[in-house]
């Protein structure tokens, strides 16, 4: 659920917004409701227990920053 967030709302967000302010506010947002979520109810207790699932949390979230500045690059190519 986070991953697909990632990649969905990176991609959107920079193709949308631009890299800027508003486009990184919007995916934060996003992202925490899908990784909130996905910690209540489909992750496993003994999954948030370990390091790995923070820490793999933060690399998908970098990752959604990342594919901000493809979408931005995606829709600058496009454009041009």
């Amino acid at each position: 659920m986070v991953l697909i967030a990632t990649v969905v709302g990176g991609l959107v967000a920079g193709a949308i917004w631009g890299f800027g302010k508003k486009s990184l506010v919007i995916f934060t947002a996003v992202w925490l409701v899908a990784f909130a979520v996905q910690t209540l109810f489909m992750a496993d207790s003994a999954d948030t227990g370990k390091a790995a699932y923070w820490v793999l949390s933060g690399i998908f979230f970098g990752l959604g920053i990342a594919l901000i500045g493809v979408g931005v690059w995606a829709r600058d190519r496009s454009e041009n």
